[in-house]
């Protein structure tokens, strides 16, 4: 299997990370291990001439980037295994004062 994008392995890896750093401050290493609600938006860093005004849509894709993070979050040991995310709520949006900073991603599970 082939990276759409140089950038997925270091986004998984920042992921996995920020898993371990949240186990280490919560002192909770429990993970989901029921079907699940993920949302996340990815804040992408805006080029000096975007290809779209608005949104950031160019690649890499959403669904590569969602990959991604299942992946890490199972790495990381957070959720059993990525199959159990059954609702999906994603978007990439341009970094700026009102969103965020830097890019990155915020991240947020549900158990249903």
């Amino acid at each position: 299997m082939v990276e759409a994008s140089k950038h997925l392995p270091a986004w998984r890896n920042e992921i996995v990370l920020a898993v371990k750093q949240l186990f280490h401050e919560t002192e909770d290493v429990s993970k989901f291990v029921d079907p699940i609600k993920l949302k996340v938006t990815f804040y992408i860093e805006r080029p000096k001439q975007p290809k779209h005004k608005v949104w950031p849509g160019s690649k890499p894709d959403l669904d590569h980037y969602i990959r991604a993070v299942g992946d890490a979050l199972t790495i990381g040991g957070l959720i059993a295994d990525d199959a159990l995310i059954v609702k999906i709520l994603a978007e990439k949006v341009w970094c700026s004062a009102e969103t965020a900073p830097e890019p990155g991603a915020t991240i947020e599970l549900w158990r249903l």
